[in-house]
């Protein structure tokens, strides 16, 4: 609702919020998930975001009360893409590097940085 105080340290999720919401105040909000979720049940937010991947390798899942949709909130560029990064001239590096690159990813990847 508006005036709502919501909780996130990513300038990307507040453009989206306020994009949809511009009658809400979003504040910094920093910490791992538990200091974030302590920070929430202490009344410093109404509410914060959290990436449900990482609820979920903490078998934490019982505090997301809702999973946003992605016509709600668009992840992060390259969201779950691993990266090996070497010089461009280290051919000993890059004959190892070449054979792990997935070329589908690797698109969909650059794709994502060029529309950021």
């Amino acid at each position: 609702p508006a005036g709502s105080l919501i909780g996130t340290a990513s300038l990307r999720r507040q453009a989206q919020i306020y994009a949809v919401n511009p009658n809400v105040k979003c504040v910094n909000f920093r910490g791992n998930v538990q200091t974030r979720l302590r920070k929430l049940k202490a009344g410093e937010v109404n509410c914060t975001l959290l990436a449900y991947a990482g609820l979920k390798r903490m078998n934490m899942t019982e505090h997301a009360t809702r999973i946003l949709e992605w016509d709600e909130m668009l992840p992060a560029i390259s969201q779950g893409a691993i990266s090996l990064q070497c010089a461009s001239d280290d051919e000993a590096t890059l004959k190892y590097l070449r054979p792990l690159n997935h070329r589908q990813t690797f698109e969909a990847v650059t794709c994502e940085r060029a529309f950021l």
